[in-house]
């Protein structure tokens, strides 16, 4: 029970890692020296969590509800990786704007949610006495 437990932590662990690196520098960007290295911790972080082995280890730990909710942080994890840069148009501008701060929006309240969300499959009760 309790490999299986640091086994499902580790991947907790890392969701919320990836939000917050998402919070902290306001999306996904990698223009500058600066942010590299929290870049490539928000990218490994994915990948251990919703996508790549990640993906696949969530699919054997967990039930339906992490998967729906993995689903949509990688959704956002694709558009926020994919238009880290904002069009010159000004129509599509707009158009990515919202989109990109509903993304964001997204990762935001999804970090808040993320320790409800695992309750199920990481939490004992209160055994802090």
């Amino acid at each position: 029970m309790l490999d299986l437990l640091d086994k499902k932590f580790e991947i907790y662990a890392k969701a919320l890692e990836f939000c917050s690196i998402v919070i902290e520098y306001g999306g996904l960007k990698h223009h500058s020296d600066a942010n590299n290295e929290n870049y490539v911790k928000a990218l490994k972080a994915a990948d251990l969590s919703f996508r790549s082995i990640g993906w696949h280890k969530t699919k054997a730990l967990f039930d339906d509800d992490i998967h729906e909710l993995f689903a949509k942080i990688n959704k956002s994890y694709a558009y926020l990786i994919s238009f880290d840069e904002a069009p010159h148009d000004e129509a599509e501008r707009k158009e990515w704007d919202q989109r990109w701060c509903d993304e964001n929006k997204f990762i935001w309240e999804t970090v808040n949610k993320l320790p409800e969300a695992f309750k199920p499959y990481v939490y004992f009760g209160d055994y802090r006495r």
